[in-house]
């Protein structure tokens, strides 16, 4: 992969701002532990304990690794003057530094491929784009704009970092419910919709690119996953997922596979190419008050909230009960 030299100056200037060290292949610091749920072993749970460098309470919406460096953004809720995201060092008890510019509480956070830029989106359906920097300037969004009229949900990167998908909800008085979009951020922001797919009559809730087939996935609330191809701005394929809203999912596109979550705490696999399930997951316990006679109860975190896959054919699912360790067992 050739990077631009302005990208290589700006992770330097990055690194000799926080005092490190990290040469330029080194890999990323990371914490594989055993899960603690499931079974009676004791032992694991005392690994895992072990296994925890750092303990930190902080009001977290979402949150995901560098590409490439130690570090990791958390999205917030920037009510009273808070930051929208944060950038952590693994191991350190501080803070690095503060972005800000949503107006609601963030629903997800990413960044692109190279880790020279990041986004959020949040739930009055803005997106906000900032670059990979420490300095001043750097804290406030370079692009932003209102995608979606109730909240955006969910985004993604495409092969260029100012390509980009956002999935999200529609307001009740929408005129155009657009509930998957695709921008162009290298323009201005009332000129970069490139279009709009249509998909997901009651709105989409996650999504997901894979970049060898161009492919893009997107999860909608009655469990349906729309597949668009990019190149043709089209629907290619739309199949029954699960049978509530789907609430995250992620590709493995080394295997082939996606990965997706449900409300309902389950997780399932599928091949990209074929789109036929391979494997279902328990990941998550099902949240009983999801029935209509709960809905006054305020639910802050239901089902399966975040999807990671490890290099060791490992998948990292959150939820209520915590964080579940799952190997996969597709052939």
């Amino acid at each position: 992969m050739i990077r631009s030299s302005s990208f290589d100056n700006l992770q330097e200037t990055f690194k000799r701002t926080l005092k490190l060290n990290v040469k330029d292949n080194a890999d990323p610091v990371g914490y594989r532990f055993p899960s603690p749920f499931g079974g009676d072993n004791s032992h694991e749970l005392d690994a895992y304990e072990r296994s925890v460098s750092l303990r930190r309470k902080t009001a977290a919406t979402s949150a995901e690794s560098h590409p490439q460096f130690p570090f990791y953004v958390v999205g917030c809720d920037p009510a009273d003057g808070k930051p929208s995201a944060v950038i952590w060092q693994y191991g350190h008890d501080r803070a690095v530094a503060n972005y800000y510019g949503c107006h609601a509480k963030t629903s997800r956070v990413h960044f692109d491929r190279f880790g020279q830029k990041f986004g959020a989106g949040d739930m009055k359906g803005n997106l906000c784009l900032w670059r990979f920097d420490t300095s001043s300037q750097a804290s406030k969004p370079y692009w932003t704009w209102n995608c979606h009229s109730k909240a955006t949900r969910d985004f993604t990167f495409l092969d260029s970092s100012s390509l980009i998908a956002s999935v999200g909800t529609s307001s009740a008085l929408a005129r155009n419910k657009q509930h998957v979009c695709l921008w162009d951020t290298l323009l201005p922001p009332q000129q970069s919709l490139i279009c709009s797919i249509p998909a997901h009559e009651l709105g989409a809730y996650a999504v997901s690119y894979c970049s060898p087939s161009q492919l893009l996935f997107s999860g909608g609330k009655s469990g349906e996953i729309v597949v668009t191809d990019v190149r043709q701005r089209t629907i290619m394929h739309t199949f029954q997922g699960h049978q509530s809203r789907i609430r995250s999912m992620t590709l493995d596109s080394e295997d082939g596979l996606l990965i997706t979550g449900s409300i309902e705490g389950d997780m399932k696999i599928w091949d990209v190419n074929t789109f036929k399930l391979r494997q279902t997951i328990e990941a998550q316990p099902k949240n009983r008050f999801l029935s209509s006679g709960f809905t006054k109860i305020p639910l802050k975190s239901y089902g399966i909230t975040q999807i990671s896959v490890g290099d060791d054919s490992y998948i990292l699912a959150s939820g209520p009960s915590g964080i579940t360790r799952s190997r996969i067992e597709v052939n």
